[in-house]
């Protein structure tokens, strides 16, 4: 996990004002991690009641709400292999 923030400079400007509108200000945070159930689970327990957005590194900035909704009704979802069309939105 990198806390830095410097991940922010893999961002297009585009991106970073689409994230800016839904959040207003916020922090960027780096999880690397080595499987979907690692990950799922992790998100599962940190994020909930947490109001943020999830880069999929796939095409996608999905806001929290939508992962953790997303992941109660499909728990073996994996968003490296699927494209919802799904957008920001929590």
């Amino acid at each position: 996990m990198d806390v830095s923030g410097d991940v922010i400079y893999e961002f297009d400007e585009e991106e970073i004002a689409e994230i800016r509108e839904e959040l207003g200000e916020f922090n960027a945070v780096l999880v690397e991690y080595p499987d979907m159930a690692c990950i799922r689970d992790l998100l599962i327990q940190v994020i909930p009641g947490v109001r943020g957005v999830l880069d999929t590194n796939h095409g996608e900035l999905l806001g929290y709400d939508t992962v953790l909704e997303r992941f109660h009704r499909d728990p073996s979802w994996d968003w490296r292999t699927s494209n919802d069309g799904a957008t920001t939105g929590g």
